[in-house]
């Protein structure tokens, strides 16, 4: 239950663009990935996000569930959790 209200209120960045981009740059302090993410963007987030001591978190729902629980109506295979005060 907790995990679903961090989806709903925090800032976050959604799609694999937009979060990797934000990775990089170190804005991210948490990424979900959906339980439908392909496998090779999977591996790509985990390799990277634990070098830079981010969490990763193993969303237990499709993509669909996660667009859901975000207000979207379109399927959200990678999200990232903004670090406090960014945009």
């Amino acid at each position: 239950m907790e995990e679903i209200e961090e989806l709903k209120r925090s800032n976050k960045v959604i799609g694999a663009r937009e979060v990797w981009k934000a990775l990089l740059s170190g804005k991210v302090r948490k990424i979900y990935l959906s339980k439908n993410c392909p496998e090779m963007l999977r591996k790509k987030f985990e390799d990277v996000a634990q070098s830079f001591k981010v969490k990763l978190v193993n969303f237990d729902g499709s993509n669909y569930e996660l667009g859901v629980i975000c207000g979207r109506k379109h399927g959200i295979s990678v999200l990232g959790i903004l670090k406090n005060g960014e945009d």
